[in-house]
């Protein structure tokens, strides 16, 4: 499966599609059982070769060589009309020029909620990959009224693994260590030799292949939605935590979108409260203030995280009561209206954190079907916003000559760049505005995602007694030592868009 590879011709009737369990041998979920990633490969490319809704194709290599792949899994019409449905998300996502009354409504009309889910970015988080090739499964072959509602209203594109090499390590280890004392134990060395357990926090540098893949070929060709990101956590607290997330928020994430992720959130926590699931939490440790973990806030999307109480790796575990304890002042023990049924310790493994995913997702879906119009719509009123002035009307960034580091002034630019961000560069004389400097007007689609890197924040402690999830800022002059001004009015300057990096300033000062 090469870099272009795309299945568009699969057979229209689905048929022969094994279930997971046949095609792997083991069910997805069964204690101890840890795929191969080509095992998970091989059964994804033959559900779409066999699907007329499910087509694969690698977006990318991971850190050692394993295929990055993406499964776009939706109605046959939809996936024959690819290209129009995206080209209605760059339409929306840019009102330039101003959408007329009649080109809104129809692209409102046509347009279908793009849906996002990554799994095991952190792969000794092995619940979110698991998940997958039952999901899968279930979306090729099932005709019930709501899967067909989902699949007509909804373009799922779904990454099995943000990690497939650090993937294959953990099994590796996995296999050489069950039935002894290291059995569920996180393997020695890192799983990405770069980022180590915080390639999670790569949105904004792009500094490893995987961001850079994902970024390329799902969020820059696709404007989701919705993200949702599977991860897991301690043990020994909740059994499952979804937003709302707790304050503080970034700023620059729109007000819209934070009313969003607080809908959907609890959504699925009502709707796993509902199954009889207990452990359940909302608005507890988790925060959205960082860009690092979150590029589509910044997009005109909502990115969710959920999180499952980890077992040991594929193995189970026994919690006594006792064992839990309280963590960023929420008690595991106590009922509260974030948390409305305790879990009273027990067995817990792989299948518990499975089935929680699997609900999670499926609430995910069925929320992005049936709120289609709300979903496309409040994505249109975001990047309408986006386009209206703001107190900081431009950054200003000196001419790379005049900055501390050229060659690190030159990077931030080349992030601006790759996410979305336009940048004009000053070509004559323009008074106080030096020739050769880059401006960052704020007013323009993805303006937040340059506010929120470029404005120096300051963390809003309040009477918080805990420390921060994160870090308390991500302003990338601040940490890359570029000088950056902002402005309250446009600069009046000669300047042209600047469509690629400018030259590399060369040599070290």
């Amino acid at each position: 499966m090469d870099a272009a590879s795309n299945n568009t011709s699969p057979r229209r009737d689905g048929g022969g599609i094994s279930a997971p369990h046949v095609a792997l041998g083991t069910r997805p979920g069964t204690d101890g059982f840890l795929p191969r990633w080509s095992a998970l490969l091989t059964y994804f490319a033959g559900v779409a070769e066999r699907s007329d809704r499910v087509q694969i194709t690698e977006i990318g290599r991971g850190w050692g060589g394993e295929p990055l792949v993406l499964l776009t899994i939706s109605s046959p019409a939809n996936l024959a009309n690819q290209n129009e449905l995206r080209r209605i998300q760059r339409r929306l996502a840019d009102q330039r020029p101003a959408l007329s009354m009649r080109e809104r409504a129809d692209l409102l009309a046509r347009g279908r909620t793009i849906c996002c889910v990554t799994c095991s970015i952190h792969p000794t988080e092995v619940g979110g990959t698991l998940m997958t090739p039952d999901l899968v499964h279930h979306l090729a072959t099932d005709d019930s009224a709501q899967t067909l509602e989902i699949l007509d209203r909804v373009v799922l594109l779904l990454i099995p693994s943000l990690n497939p090499d650090g993937w294959e390590r953990v099994v590796d280890w996995h296999a050489e260590s069950v039935g002894t004392e290291r059995e569920g134990t996180i393997p020695p060395g890192l799983y990405h030799p770069v980022a180590g357990h915080d390639n999670n926090r790569d949105w904004f540098m792009r500094n490893l292949p995987e961001t850079r893949a994902v970024i390329d070929h799902v969020h820059r060709r696709w404007y989701p939605h919705v993200v949702h990101d599977l991860h897991q956590m301690s043990s020994f607290g909740p059994r499952y935590v979804v937003p709302p997330f707790i304050d503080p928020y970034d700023p620059f994430v729109h007000p819209l979108l934070q009313a969003q992720a607080t809908e959907l959130g609890t959504m699925i926590a009502a709707e796993l409260t509902g199954r009889g699931l207990v452990g359940i939490a909302t608005s507890t440790v988790f925060d959205a203030f960082s860009a690092s973990r979150a590029y589509q806030h910044y997009h005109g999307g909502v990115r969710i995280l959920s999180e499952a109480a980890s077992a040991r790796l594929a193995s189970p575990m026994s919690i006594a009561p006792d064992q839990l304890v309280p963590l960023h002042g929420f008690d595991p023990h106590r009922a509260a209206v974030r948390h409305p049924r305790p879990w009273p310790g027990g067995e817990w493994g792989i299948g518990d954190i499975v089935r929680h995913n699997r609900i999670a997702v499926d609430t995910t879906l069925r929320h992005a079907a049936s709120s289609r119009d709300r979903w496309v719509r409040n994505f249109a009123i975001v990047q309408a916003d986006a386009l209206r002035s703001r107190d900081v009307a431009a950054f200003i960034l000196p001419p790379l000559a005049d900055q501390p580091d050229p060659a690190v002034a030159r990077d931030l630019i080349g992030l601006l760049l790759a996410g979305g961000v336009e940048v004009a560069e000053t070509i004559g004389p323009s008074g106080p505005v030096a020739p050769g400097s880059f401006t960052v007007p704020t007013a323009q689609p993805f303006g937040a995602f340059a506010r929120t890197l470029l404005t120096d924040q300051s963390y809003p402690w309040g009477d918080k007694a805990s420390t921060p999830y994160d870090t308390t800022t991500h302003a990338l002059p601040l940490m890359m030592g570029v000088t950056s001004v902002g402005v309250n009015e446009p600069p009046m300057v000669e300047s042209r868009p600047l469509a690629a990096l400018p030259p590399s300033p060369g040599g070290i000062r």
